[in-house]
């Protein structure tokens, strides 16, 4: 048994492998589309416009409301039961960290309601090795809790079909998606975005992201340091695997140094302390030992959880009073889940909502406090 599994999983490693390899090769050619079959399907299918016209639905007739950090909560159309047995899913990739793998899946949330399609949830892998802590990351966000699986669907005979990878500001990528879509209809299919969709605004769905973790049975067990006497200042510092030898040059665009972290933290303690008027502590998250922060070791209160399990650095990230993140997905997840105060670091690859919490650095790491009634303004305009 062990055998027949190993080989599987060898098989299925080789079989994604080579998919990749040949997305590679064709993503910027003619040939493109045609390595799908979900393309091929479409071509061969006779054209139904009425259909595609039917579960598209514009922007501006969905319905929403906003919570009072901004976020938009969104009707759920991907629980429609009008788009007969067509689903939508993002695998995590899973040989990515648990920020990434939580990317791929917001985008697959949202994509499947943009498309007016059911959602299909596709659990979180292991990730890397330094994230295997005592619960999963499937159970500890426990996302999938609500909501119907791949592998539920694949037993009563669904099938997979791969959709192309396209840029969301391509109108014309937009609507071969769609009539791809189209020609699935009244099939009992799952179309599965291509690995790594991208997704700028991830920031639209922090309303749904928030119900889901919040609701998760592993909030049961949580154990969180912060003292509730204290202003508690979560700082993560990126570190790991921009600090290897022979890091590419994404990963050099995300390096910061220690002195935009500390200009950033002296300029949170300032300006909250006035505010709170309780004692200000900090939580520095990162990876190596406290000699490698010699720019922080006058701080006064300062915490250093650089060997904390990653879920703990994750929920304390969460439930920090204010948090100093990175150009990291692993600290803008939680980003998206606090009710905190967020400093920002500038150039990150995904967007920031107009929120009075939300606060952007600079590049040296000097904070612009959000006009609370400025931002109110802009939120209640869009």
């Amino acid at each position: 048994m062990k055998l027949s599994r190993l080989k599987k999983l060898s098989w299925a490693k080789v079989k994604d492998y080579s998919w990749r390899r040949l997305v590679r090769l064709t993503r910027h050619t003619r040939l493109y589309p045609f390595i799908y079959k979900s393309y091929w399907h479409y071509l061969l299918t006779p054209s139904r416009e009425e259909d595609e016209n039917q579960y598209h639905v514009p922007h501006h007739h969905r319905h929403h409301h906003s919570d009072a950090d901004g976020a938009t909560s969104h009707t759920a159309h991907h629980h429609s039961s009008s788009h007969g047995h067509r689903y939508y899913t993002a695998r995590p990739h899973p040989g990515a960290g648990i920020g990434h793998q939580l990317a791929n899946w917001m985008a697959g949330y949202w994509y499947a309601r943009e498309f007016g399609l059911r959602f299909a949830h596709w659990p979180f892998s292991a990730g890397h090795a330094e994230d295997a802590d005592t619960m999963s990351w499937e159970d500890f966000l426990g996302f999938g809790e609500d909501e119907v699986s791949v592998e539920s669907l694949k037993a009563q005979g669904y099938k997979v079909r791969r959709l192309p990878s396209f840029h969301n500001h391509d109108s014309k990528a937009w609507a071969l998606q769609r009539k791809i879509i189209a020609s699935y209809r009244g099939k009992r299919v799952i179309l599965m975005a291509e690995q790594d969709q991208f997704l700028r605004h991830l920031e639209k769905l922090r309303e749904d992201y928030r119900r889901k973790f919040e609701a998760a049975k592993a909030r049961r067990q949580d154990n969180v340091r912060y003292s509730a006497d204290c202003f508690n200042i979560a700082l993560h510092v990126r570190r790991g695997d921009i600090m290897q030898q022979g890091a590419d040059a994404a990963l050099e665009r995300r390096r910061q140094d220690n002195g935009y972290f500390l200009t950033a933290l002296r300029e949170t303690i300032a300006h909250f302390s006035a505010l709170q008027g309780k004692p200000v502590h900090v939580w520095l998250f990162s990876q190596g030992t406290p000699e490698q922060f010699p720019e922080f070791a006058a701080v006064e209160n300062i915490h250093w959880c650089l060997d904390m399990p990653a879920q703990q650095s994750f929920l304390h990230m969460v439930r920090a009073d204010a948090l100093i993140f990175s150009k990291s997905s692993f600290s803008y997840k939680p980003a998206l889940l606090s009710r905190g105060e967020k400093i920002c670091p500038p150039e990150f690859w995904h967007g920031y909502p107009k929120s009075p919490h939300w606060h952007m650095a600079d590049k040296r790491g000097h904070v612009s406090w959000a006009d609370a009634a400025e931002t109110k303004n802009e939120t209640q305009q869009q």
